[in-house]
């Protein structure tokens, strides 16, 4: 093969790939469910006008107790929650005084004890 003719083909080849990576990995939704969930999932983000360093608007409770009380049967957390951002600040701020791996399962988590000694769980996926 001479050098022209190779370096078409390996246009070609590339062209291909970058054809691949923008439809089947960056672009294609894939099928409408998950584009439907996709959908759902950024009205529930847009919804959620979470403010920076947010706090809580009473003093009487920590923000896991508020949290504690969100949990039922059918929801971790209630449609109309204005202390979520209070609750996420104290999260993401929260000292974490030790870690260890979750137990019982098949999926990765990790059970994290933060200042005060509030534990959590973290599941990456």
């Amino acid at each position: 093969m001479k050098l022209k003719q190779r370096v078409v083909v390996l246009c070609a080849v590339l062209f291909l790939l970058g054809l691949a990576k923008v439809f089947l990995l960056d672009g294609g939704e894939g099928s409408a469910a998950s584009r439907r969930d996709l959908r759902a999932f950024r009205k529930m983000e847009a919804s959620l006008a979470l403010a920076k360093g947010a706090r809580l608007t009473h003093t009487l409770q920590s923000p896991w107790e508020v949290a504690a009380q969100w949990v039922g049967p059918r929801e971790v957390y209630p449609d109309e929650t204005p202390e979520l951002a209070a609750v996420l600040n104290a999260l993401a701020t929260a000292r974490v005084e030790r870690a260890d791996v979750g137990y019982k399962g098949t999926q990765l988590k990790a059970l994290l004890v933060l200042d005060g000694g509030q534990k959590v769980v973290f599941k990456p996926k």
